[in-house]
């Protein structure tokens, strides 16, 4: 018979866990307390909680031979997949016939301080005050530069409201403030090898870049012109792709392609070829309606910031088992971790609106409107939310329809 028996990352978990397990079936004997702790990020196919799953495990299971077992996991997985992406399983399934209770387990206090890092909803509450303390810090004097740079700022179209005239002069390219504020929290925050977390960041960046040229053309030639549309749609579409293929790749097998209705779990369209296309759309359409909305009203960044923290949420529920099957949604691993980078546009936001709110300072113009716009679109198409989008972002579609209906009329 063993006693209390600690499994951890640092002591090589995968092979000692299936040599314990195989020499204690084998033995016939019982474990007592079987206790895991540890990391169990996305990029471990072989989760802690697979690991008692698999077939040994099980077997060891449902015999009765462990006794009691302990779970200390991060927050953001309590259930894993096998590599192949065939098993799902609860913690709770796992371990059904077994007691499953807190197992006191000492470590030092180092060790306890730097576990919280592991918790993505502490690194996200880091990333907003990080953004936040980055848009007090660099603001006025980003304003400042800008003011000097631009002389008699953004260019004003003479055939827009009127109340539009009271704000010639006002500098633009606000927006550099909300994505180097975005930009430096997620980096110091997110986990660095999540294929989705720099696939927003991607797109978010390259929208900003065409932003920024636009804006850039627009005060250095002082017209309302700017790049050429067709340009910036060529190109917002080349990095919507680009993101699109991105993100089928690392989507699992039963999602590949597919389009994902709200409400209806087992409802999927198989869009097959057609999903990079309409991924293509989704973020090129968002980033455009965020883009129009900005230029009618100059106040699209609270939307910006409802819409994104709900799609943090979902994208936080998403990449949980748990929550997937508790809410009877799509499971999709390693989204969670975009929660921190909507924390992180919030707080950049909010560090933002400090200096746009009346009678505003600077605009976010293009640089800000299609870097978050596309940002929307890009974490709507790794979560499986693209419809959910459309109704989250309910104000950008209602703004862009409008700017449609008056152009063809």
């Amino acid at each position: 018979q063993a006693g209390a028996i600690h499994l951890s990352q640092e002591s090589g978990f995968v092979d000692f866990r299936r040599l314990l397990i195989k020499q204690q079936v084998k033995r016939g004997g019982v474990i007592q307390h079987l206790i895991l702790s540890g990391n169990t990020g996305h990029g471990q196919r072989h989760g802690f909680i697979f690991g008692i799953a698999d077939i040994q495990g099980r077997n060891t299971i449902h015999q009765g031979n462990i006794n009691q077992v302990a779970l200390i996991v991060d927050d953001c997985t309590t259930g894993y997949r096998n590599t192949q992406g065939e098993v799902r399983i609860l913690a709770q399934e796992a371990l059904a016939s077994v007691t499953v209770g807190i197992f006191h387990h000492q470590i030092d206090a180092g060790r306890t301080f730097g576990a919280v890092f592991r918790y993505i909803t502490f690194r996200a509450g880091g990333a907003f005050l990080t953004a936040l303390v980055f848009g007090f810090l660099f603001g006025l004097p980003l304003i400042n530069v800008l003011r000097k740079r631009q002389g008699k700022g953004q260019p004003i179209r003479n055939d827009g409201p009127e109340g539009h005239i009271m704000k010639a002069g006002t500098p633009t390219m606000g927006g550099l403030l909300i994505v180097g504020a975005l930009l430096t929290s997620t980096l110091l925050w997110a986990r660095l090898d999540n294929p989705f977390v720099w696939m927003v960041l991607f797109v978010t960046m390259g929208y900003a870049a065409i932003g920024f040229a636009d804006d850039y053309a627009k005060v250095s030639k002082q017209n309302t012109a700017g790049v050429s549309g067709r340009v910036r749609l060529l190109l917002g579409f080349l990095i919507a792709g680009i993101a699109g293929t991105w993100a089928a790749w690392f989507h699992p097998a039963e999602l590949t392609g597919q389009l994902a209705f709200p409400v209806f779990k087992d409802l999927l369209l198989n869009l097959g070829i057609f999903f990079v296309p309409f991924s293509m759309i989704v973020i090129v359409g968002a980033a455009n309606a965020v883009n129009l909305t900005d230029g009618l009203d100059g106040l699209a960044i609270m939307p910006v910031m409802i819409a994104g923290g709900t799609l943090g949420i979902i994208a936080y529920a998403v990449g949980r088992t748990d929550f997937t099957d508790y809410l009877d949604v799509h499971y999709v691993p390693g989204t969670g971790e975009i929660l921190i980078f909507s924390a992180a546009l919030i707080g950049g936001g909010l560090g933002f609106l400090w200096y746009n709110a009346p009678p505003a300072a600077v605009f976010m113009g293009d640089t800000g409107s299609l870097a978050l716009g596309g940002a929307l679109g890009a974490i709507a198409v790794a979560t499986k939310h693209e419809i959910v989008l459309a109704i989250v972002g309910g104000l950008f579609v209602v703004e862009a329809l409008s700017v449609i209906i008056q152009v063809l009329y």
